[in-house]
C-alpha cells in the first residue's frame, strides 16, 4: 500500500503532487499494484485455467476439512462406531499424516469408507450447510432467512470495505504522526524559550513580567501535553497497531527524557534567581 504524503509536503512540492496524483489515479492502485492492461488470448486463457485450479483446490480443502470435522468432532456429527474410526483413518491419510508404507495397511479402511460413502456424504453436507448458514448470519445478522447464493457478493463487498478501511487508516496514521511530531517540537521550543527568558532575567535584560509570561507558557505547554495524552488514548485503539504503538512509545520516552532535562535546567535557574533576589 502506498503511504499517503501529508498535505504540507504536497503543498511545498507541486511537481511531486502532480506525479503522485498521476501514479495513484492512472497507473497504480492504492495497494501499489499496476492497473490491469489489455491481455492477449494466451494470457487470458492461462489465467482462467489458473483460477479454475485454485477453485478446485479450495473445494478439496473444504471437503477435507469437513471430513476431518465429522470424523474427529462431536459425536452428533452423524458418524458413530466403526465408521467414525474408519473416517478418522481416511482423514489422517488425506492430511498426509500416514507414511507411504502404511497405505496397504489402511486399504481395508478406505474400502469400508467408500462402501459407506453415502452416510459420510450426508454428514459432510450437514456440516457444510451449518457453516454456510452461520456465515450468512455473521455477514448479515438482520436477515430473516439465510441466502447462501448472496455470499460471494457479500464477501466481495466486505473485502472492498476492509481495503478501503486499511487505506483510510494508513492516511490517519501519517496525519497523526505528523501532528504528534509538530506538537512535541512546539513543546520543546516553549521550554527552551522559557529557559532563555529566565537566563535573560537573571542578567537583568528583561523585567519580571517576562518571567511571569515564561511561567505561563510553561503551564500552557503542560496543558497541551496532557490534552495530547488524552487524545492519544482515545484514538489509540483505532489508529495504532502494536508495532506503531511500540515505536511511538520509544520516541515519547526519548522526548520525555529531553523534556525532563529542560525542566531540571529551568528549576536550577529559578532557584539561582531566588537566591540572587534574596
Amino acid at each position: 500500500m502506498f503511504p499517503q504524503p501529508d498535505a504540507e509536503t504536497l503543498a511545498r512540492n507541486p511537481q511531486f503532487a502532480l506525479l503522485w496524483k498521476d501514479l495513484t489515479t492512472n497507473k497504480m492502485t492504492r495497494e501499489g499494484i499496476s492497473k490491469p492492461v489489455a491481455l492477449d488470448k494466451d494470457t487470458t486463457k492461462t489465467r482462467e485455467i489458473l483460477k479454475s485450479k485454485q477453485i478446485e483446490l479450495a473445494k478439496r480443502e473444504v471437503v477435507k476439512d469437513a471430513v476431518r470435522t465429522v470424523a474427529f468432532g462431536e459425536a452428533e456429527s452423524g458418524l458413530t462406531g466403526e465408521l467414525r474410526e474408519t473416517a478418522q483413518i481416511v482423514s489422517a491419510q488425506l492430511d498426509g499424516k500416514l507414511d507411504a508404507q502404511d497405505k496397504d495397511i489402511v486399504q481395508v479402511e478406505v474400502e469400508e469408507f467408500m462402501a459407506n460413502i453415502e452416510t459420510v456424504r450426508a454428514a459432510v453436507e450437514m456440516h457444510v450447510e451449518q457453516n454456510v448458514m452461520l456465515l450468512c448470519q455473521i455477514l448479515d445478522p438482520t436477515q430473516q432467512e439465510a441466502n447462501p447464493s448472496a455470499l460471494p457478493a457479500q464477501v466481495q463487498a466486505l473485502q472492498t470495505d476492509v481495503e478501503e478501511a486499511k487505506w483510510q487508516l494508513g492516511i490517519k496514521r501519517i496525519e497523526l504522526a505528523s501532528t504528534l511530531t509538530q506538537l512535541l517540537k512546539t513543546n520543546a521550543q516553549l521550554l527552551q524559550t522559557a529557559i532563555r527568558i529566565l537566563e535573560q532575567v537573571m542578567h537583568g535584560s528583561v523585567g519580571r513580567h517576562t518571567r511571569a509570561r515564561a511561567e505561563h507558557l510553561a503551564t500552557v505547554a503542560q496543558g497541551l501535553e496532557k490534552r495530547l495524552l488524552v487524545a492519544r488514548k482515545t484514538v489509540a485503539g483505532q489508529v495504532y497497531d502494536a508495532r506503531a504503538e511500540e515505536q511511538l512509545m520509544r520516541k515519547k520516552e526519548e522526548l520525555d527524557a529531553q523534556s525532563a532535562g529542560l525542566r531540571r535546567r529551568l528549576r536550577d535557574r529559578e532557584q539561582w534567581l531566588e537566591r540572587l533576589e534574596g
